[in-house]
């Protein structure tokens, strides 16, 4: 029971529902199945430390699983990202494109070439980031992996986006939009406002609110 519940907690957490995957994930911290999509519920949450924790152990855990690292490592590339440590972000990057590098499985070769992609960026390096992308895009099969293909192309859209290349950023974000229609998943609000922006996609669908709970000297 505990492995279906993690499963179902990991599509949870794509669809946006974060308190339903929460729950699912309640009393299974010690196993290891649930760190995965557990450092996925913090990354989706902007809990940047506790994804960065709860990845960590993740590896310390697996031991020579190594595709469960390839996972984990891009998780922790995308939490030390968002704790703005572009030199810790840039060695688990390292770390993970050494562990994928023999690895003949498309989707974690996919994951890791978008993980060192959003290194790139951060680093100022934005030309290479476009061509990481595009060769990631180009060894997956079309209609392959259809989520993954999304994200990319959403990163791709973004960082042409940035460079002043509007009219090919609005050709990946409208083909990202289009294979977007036919899941039943959600995108960040900034991939969304992305998409709404360059696309003309109103239809985007977005987390839903979540209220949190925060200090605020002695009270909360």
């Amino acid at each position: 029971g505990w492995h279906a519940d993690i499963a179902l907690a990991d599509v949870r957490v794509r669809q946006g529902r974060l308190a339903e995957a929460e729950e699912l994930l309640l009393g299974k911290d010690q196993s290891m199945q649930a760190l995965l999509p557990a450092a996925r519920l913090h990354l989706a949450r902007g809990d940047f430390e506790l994804a960065r924790a709860t990845a960590r152990r993740g590896l310390r855990a697996i031991g020579d699983d190594r595709l469960r690292a390839v996972e984990l490592f891009a998780l922790l590339v995308d939490a030390e990202l968002g704790r703005g440590d572009v030199a810790a972000a840039t060695a688990a990057c390292a770390e993970l494109v050494a562990r994928a590098g023999d690895v003949d499985i498309p989707a974690l070769r996919a994951r890791a070439g978008a993980a060192r992609a959003r290194v790139q960026a951060a680093a100022g390096e934005g030309d290479a980031g476009v061509a990481t992308l595009e060769a990631v895009l180009d060894e997956l099969r079309e209609g392959q992996f259809p989520w993954m293909q999304a994200t990319l192309l959403i990163e791709l859209a973004r960082r042409r986006d940035e460079a002043g290349d509007v009219a090919a950023a609005t050709v990946d974000a409208k083909a990202a939009a289009a294979i977007l229609a036919g899941l039943d998943v959600v995108v960040s609000p900034a991939d969304a406002a992305l998409l709404e922006r360059l696309a003309q996609e109103r239809s985007i669908p977005r987390p839903p609110a979540t209220p949190t709970l925060a200090r605020d000297g002695k009270g909360w």
